[in-house]
């Protein structure tokens, strides 16, 4: 599919996919990421955990980082994993698709920590004095 050889070029990933290739699975750093045409969007997705207990602890997260940025952790029924995902225009610029791709690796990474941490840091406060 051109979109997708398009975003493979963007990034400057050394393979290219067949013309009819309905995912490409992308190899970074050791880690799997899918892209996939669907419709007018190349969706990227990558697996966070198959952990169900961890869940809640990541559910208390999605709702800040959601404000901030364009990926989206959910729970796949099918595959029984948390994944992230995030969906770019096929009709985007080289640019826009490279910069998107970027974005997505950055909050994998984000993700990754806080679903490979074994638990969630105590919250600090220091101590104040509030004056009139």
């Amino acid at each position: 599919m051109k979109a997708l050889n398009q975003f493979l070029h963007s990034i400057g990933y050394p393979a290219s996919a067949s013309q009819d290739a309905r995912e490409f699975i992308l190899d970074v750093d050791g880690n799997a990421m899918c892209v996939t045409p669907v419709g007018a969007y190349l969706v990227l997705t990558k697996e966070i955990s198959r952990n169900a207990d961890i869940l809640p602890r990541l559910s208390g997260y999605a709702a800040g980082r959601f404000i901030c940025e364009d990926e989206i952790l959910y729970w796949d029924a099918h595959s029984m994993a948390a994944v992230l995902s995030r969906k770019i225009p096929i009709t985007a610029s080289d640019c826009e698709m490279r910069d998107a791709f970027e974005s997505f690796a950055n909050s994998c990474d984000w993700w990754d920590e806080r679903a490979n941490s074994s638990a969630e840091a105590p919250v600090n406060f220091p101590e104040m004095v509030i004056l009139p």
